[in-house]
């Protein structure tokens, strides 16, 4: 997951994707059962977190779900970058060390043998 809205509670959650996706004031239950930090459990898929530190999408987000994983027992990796912003995805021009996660994600996939 690259820069992802994980939380929707009020202090972490990206305000804007928290609105459109569940509505302006959503109810507590509702905020809950979309905070995916909050919905982890054994059966849940290995998980690959990149953000940056200046992203508008709070890196404390990845934080929440890698120690959700952790304490689950599912496989997580997490890079949080000093700098990059938003949006970087793919994008190789001018963002800094950032521009290396493909080659970290690469290294993760190829070690649980998921690529050559």
């Amino acid at each position: 997951m690259i820069y992802p809205v994980i939380t929707f509670s009020d202090s972490l959650t990206h305000l804007g994707s928290r609105n459109n996706l569940i509505g302006k004031n959503p109810p507590p239950d509702k905020i809950e059962l979309y905070s995916n930090d909050k919905q982890v459990s054994e059966e849940t898929p290995p998980a690959f977190l990149i953000s940056t530190a200046d992203d508008g999408v709070p890196a404390e987000n990845s934080i929440l779900y890698f120690l959700a994983c952790k304490k689950n027992k599912v496989p997580v990796e997490m890079h949080i970058y000093e700098k990059g912003g938003h949006g970087y995805g793919l994008k190789k021009k001018g963002r800094g060390p950032v521009e290396t996660w493909p080659d970290r994600m690469e290294d993760w996939l190829k070690d649980r043998k998921l690529m050559k």
